[in-house]
């Protein structure tokens, strides 16, 4: 039977010198799996290379994700290097060889030294030494030189930076200590592009004990790790290039490598949880439309003191809810159609309710279609305050309120429950065109100073992108001379994994609202952007107050937002504004305390 690893190997390996020693070679092999990795791999001996590997993860029976469209982001010519976590010490680097391979045959693994053991692999692995407290690559000249060559003729190479398995580190989970520098000077060097890969999973409970005992004791063990793989599924994530920009963004190694790990853990965000879509109970059936005439008889009857303006196909209204039962029946289930497709939704059979007996609705109709694309609802503060007091707001179901904001309350303008009935929701027009009627009603009510309400983040968001939202407006968007006069009634609690949040985002790479929105795609292999209206408000100079989690809508994350008048952008406005004459453009500024001179 041909040997993987003989006893002369295992002498050698644990600096057996005495020859009475020798006899209890064999149960130490015994005990390290050693023997049996023999005789899996005795069938396999004369394979070699891709080979080889195919058919060991067919004897071990070891599957792994279909990662064929993450696969399509890698460079088709020319050197990349791949940067993995690195949790199970061996498994990793053949399945990531095997991947990897099938689109860059010509890809090479450094990995540690029970790989390089294997003759097979030669060619393939590239082996450097895991035994040093701090591991350097430096600590491998032959390896370096190889990888230095590797990567000189454009060849792509995978690098697990932390040079040693994941292990605890003072955290309940395992996880790698801090990526090498060294990697990060061998990327600096050869300004190639980086790809962050996460595997899935942990090794045995009795590896981390032993490896609380002696580093070198639970480097013995992998084998017995490698051994108990068999019959296993692995989870693994291929994320996006890391840009040239985002490398530029680092003076040092060790930020680039703290950067570059972070970025490896928060693939982990990407591995589907499977939650229900409806976390509370199965939804109603949304009621059925009435008669378009109906709802067009109505604007008939209200056009000559709700019309705000006409724009192409569309209208744009605010309108009584006693003056348009029809078409608040319409509101109740465009906005529960709307609100359903991502996510958030009552579960009623139409999304009204008691606040919009007394708030204003603006509504944007398609009268080509002679339907409803889309509406926000308005709280006008002066009235609330007067009839109802603060706890006439909506927000108000949503946050406790100290009193000092009644001094902003009745100057406020509340907003909620937007939407674009889904027929509507890739034409560019709708929301742009309830924003203007947003401003002509500023424009209309003197004493008002503020907008103020809800924007929502959707629970089908994965928990960690939620975070990083949050994140990002409380460190760049928020009041923090408001944090103690509102609280939540269900307070968000942030979770950002096994990520280093500060080393995930650093300000040249999130310092717009746009660059924030392109590097969330990029970290989620384009499933996920800011939600349109929550970018919407960032981009339009609104702060973030709260978040809260609201279990009447389906778990939806809600922050609150306020956005002062005169904070709105000239340049946004003008946007709105943009069919208007300069006259009209003069007066909206004004409004919003700017002036057509202050652009020029």
């Amino acid at each position: 039977m041909k040997k993987l690893v003989t006893k002369s190997q295992i002498c050698d390996f644990l600096k057996v010198r005495n020859p009475l020693m020798k006899p209890f070679v064999g149960l130490v092999m015994g005990l390290l799996g050693v023997n049996k990795i023999n005789r899996l791999y005795s069938p396999s001996a004369d394979l070699h290379g891709g080979e080889f590997i195919t058919h060991m993860l067919g004897v071990y029976n070891v599957t792994y994700d279909d990662v064929h469209a993450e696969l399509a982001s890698l460079p088709d010519t020319g050197g990349f290097i791949v940067v993995s976590n690195h949790p199970f010490g061996a498994i990793e680097g053949i399945i990531l060889y095997d991947a990897i391979s099938k689109v860059r045959p010509d890809v090479r693994i450094m990995a540690n030294f029970l790989l390089s053991y294997i003759p097979n692999l030669k060619g393939i692995f590239i082996p450097v030494n895991p035994f040093t407290e701090n591991p350097e690559w430096s600590s491998s000249v032959g390896g370096v030189k190889t990888v230095i060559r590797h990567l000189s003729e454009g060849k792509p190479l995978g690098v697990f930076p932390a040079g040693e398995v994941s292990r605890y580190h003072g955290h309940d989970y395992p996880e790698d200590i801090e990526w090498s520098e060294s990697v990060c000077k061998i990327i600096r060097k050869f300004n190639v592009p980086v790809i962050p890969v996460f595997f899935d999973g942990t090794n045995s409970r009795k590896f981390y004990l032993c490896s609380k005992i002696s580093s070198m004791l639970a480097t013995a063990l992998l084998p017995r790790e490698l051994l108990n793989k068999r019959n296993k599924h692995f989870t693994f994530k291929i994320g996006k290039p890391v840009t040239a920009a985002e490398l530029e963004a680092f003076d040092n190694p060790k930020d680039l490598a703290a950067f570059l790990r972070s970025r490896s853990y928060a693939l982990e965000a990407n591995i589907p949880v499977g939650n229900a879509k409806y976390r509370n109970s199965t939804p109603q059936l949304i009621d059925p439309p009435r008669r378009s005439s109906l709802m067009v008889n109505e604007l008939r009857r209200i056009r000559k003191s709700s019309l705000l303006f006409s724009y192409g196909d569309y209208e744009c209204y605010l309108a009584d809810y006693d003056k348009i039962p029809n078409i608040i029946h319409e509101i109740g289930r465009r906005r529960e159609e709307s609100f359903r497709a991502i996510g958030e939704g009552s579960g009623k059979k139409l999304d009204i309710d008691d606040y919009d007996t007394y708030y204003k609705h603006l509504i944007l109709w398609n009268i080509k279609d002679n339907t409803l694309a889309g509406g926000y609802r308005l709280g006008f503060g002066d009235m609330i305050m007067r009839e109802k007091g603060m706890s006439g707001f909506y927000v108000n179901t949503l946050f406790d309120m100290d009193d000092i904001m009644s001094e902003y309350l009745k100057y406020t303008i509340e907003l909620g429950r937007s939407f674009i009935s889904v027929d509507y929701q890739k034409d560019v027009f709708p929301l742009m065109l309830l924003f203007k009627g947003l401003m002509i009603i500023v424009t209309r009510y003197d004493k008002m100073k503020y907008f103020l309400g809800p924007v929502s983040i959707s629970s089908w968001y994965p928990k960690f992108y939620q975070s990083l939202m949050v994140h990002y407006t409380e460190k760049y968007h928020s009041f923090s001379d408001m944090e103690n006069l509102i609280n939540p009634h269900n307070p968000f609690v942030k979770d950002f994994l096994k990520v280093d949040i500060d080393a995930l985002m650093p300000k040249s790479i999130v310092d717009t609202v746009d660059k924030f929105d392109r590097y969330m795609m990029r970290l989620s292999n384009g499933d996920y952007r800011m939600p349109t209206l929550f970018k919407k408000y960032l981009k339009y100079n609104a702060k973030l107050m709260c978040f809260n989690i609201d279990p009447n809508f389906n778990d939806t994350l809600d922050g609150l937002f306020l956005l002062r008048f005169d904070d709105f952008p000239a340049d946004e406005l003008l946007m709105l504004m943009r069919d208007c004459n300069d006259e009209e453009k003069e007066r909206f500024l004004k409004r919003f305390g700017k002036s057509l001179d202050d652009i020029k």
